[in-house]
């Protein structure tokens, strides 16, 4: 990500600074005012699966589950109603 060169492309990073929660308490502000600044996509990634509750779900539009290969067995996931979550 550091390797981009546009413009038109803003990365922040927001420290959660408590356990048991996936956003930053500033989280919906800088979405707000990204989108008065004019950004047309806004993507907010979480602190990850099991880290929070699903609190990013008021805040966007659209919520998408990102799994890569080394995610875990389903079986962990389906215990925490993650599969279930993005839809």
């Amino acid at each position: 990500m550091n390797s981009i060169d546009n413009t038109r492309v803003y990365m922040r990073s927001l420290a959660t600074r408590k356990s048991r929660t996936e956003l930053s308490e500033g989280v919906g502000d800088g979405v707000e005012v990204l989108q008065a600044a004019g950004f047309d996509l806004i993507i907010v990634e979480t602190a990850g699966i099991g880290q929070g509750d699903a609190e990013i779900v008021d805040l966007v539009d659209l919520s998408i589950y990102v799994m890569t290969p080394e995610f875990g067995a389903p079986s962990q996931l389906e215990k925490i109603d993650m599969l279930d979550l993005p839809t």
